[in-house]
Order: structure tokens, then sequence, then C-alpha cells
């Protein structure tokens, strides 16, 4: 079962920008469910997120690029703009050619044109980012319900254990906290797989 219901990033996409890594983000949006997902699943979603990240870094840096040359771009348009003034007068008092200016016109328009491309590329840059961060918060928040989950999972079947070796002594049932500290030693979900076994037996 996938939690990223409601994506704006299509297969397409995915498929045009992250290559190889685009299959793996595909399949673990289609098949990743922390309810029901092994270690070894949390495993390759950690090193999707890893990977997914350092893309995302890279896109955060060429947005960055983009952005820079649209303000770069503006700032050159705007001033060209205001020494075409201080042009205009000189060639009223035939104090430069009109090839002069007329050249420096040509240039200025050609950089206006350039205005709207530039912007389409930061925009595009801005999405794609912004799109890598909607899968790297999606995937942290799927490892984290992922180790909610197993710390349930964990303290549930140690803590139905505790109650079985205490009702066996003749003991009254510790609180879960002694199952959880019991619990300690179990770092990884085979453990916990064992332990109810061995409660179920």
């Amino acid at each position: 079962m996938s939690n990223l219901n409601g994506w704006g990033l299509t297969a397409r996409l995915i498929s045009k920008h992250f290559g190889v890594l685009g299959d793996k983000i595909s399949e673990a949006i289609a098949n990743f469910d922390p309810e029901t997902a092994t270690e070894a699943d949390r495993d390759r979603l950690a090193d999707t997120l890893r990977q997914t990240a350092q893309k995302l870094a890279a896109a955060r840096a060429s947005f960055d690029k983009e952005h820079e040359d649209v303000v770069k771009l503006r700032t050159l348009i705007a001033t060209d703009e205001k020494a075409l003034e201080v042009l205009a007068d000189r060639l009223a008092t035939g104090k430069i050619s009109e090839a002069t200016v007329t050249m420096f016109c040509d240039e200025l328009e050609a950089n206006k044109s350039r205005l709207p491309v530039e912007l389409q590329e930061q925009q595009d840059a801005q999405d794609y980012m912004n799109e890598l961060q909607k899968i790297v918060d999606a995937f942290s928040k799927q490892l984290a319900d992922f180790d909610a989950a197993a710390k349930k999972a964990l303290q549930t079947g140690l803590g139905e254990c505790a109650k079985r070796f205490a009702s066996a002594a003749g003991r009254t049932p510790e609180p879960v906290g002694w199952a959880v500290r019991f619990a300690r030693p179990f770092q990884r979900l085979e453990c916990l797989n064992q332990a109810r076994t061995n409660c179920q037996q």
C-alpha cells in the first residue's frame, strides 16, 4: 500500500529525471507499507532516500544558479534601460553615432527576449526541486512510520512474553516498561519475530 497518493510527480517525469533511480522510487511509491514491510524493505527505502536526497541537493544548486541568472539578467536590463536615456541625450548632441545607439538597443532587446526563457528555466528548476522535496519528505515519513510500527510491535510482543513468563512463575506481571528494557538487545525485526514465536509455544 502506498502512502504517497496525490503526488503530482508522474511516471514520465520520474523516468525523465531519475533514470535507474526512478525505478526504485516508483517501486517504493507502489509497494512500501510501514505496517507490513520487512527490515530489508526499510533498508531499501533508506537507500533510495539517500540517493534522492543527493538528487535534491543537486536540484537546489541548479535552481540557485537559474535564479541567479534571472537576477543578473534583470539587473542588466534595468541598467541598460537607464543607460539608454543617457545615450539618447548624447546622440542628440552628436557625441555618439546613431549606429552605436542602434547596436546598444539591439543588445537590450536581445536581453529582454531572453528573460522569458530564463524565467521558464528557473520555474522548471524550482518545480523539479519541489517534486524531489516531496519525495524526500514522504520517504522520511514512511521510515518514521515504519520505526514507530516496529517499536509498537516489539513492545506488544515482548509485553505478552513478560506476562506469560510471569504467569508461569506465579508472579504478577511487571509493567510494560520492563518489556521495553528487556527489548533493548532486540534491535532487528528478526529478533522480534523469534520472540513472538517463543511466546506462542
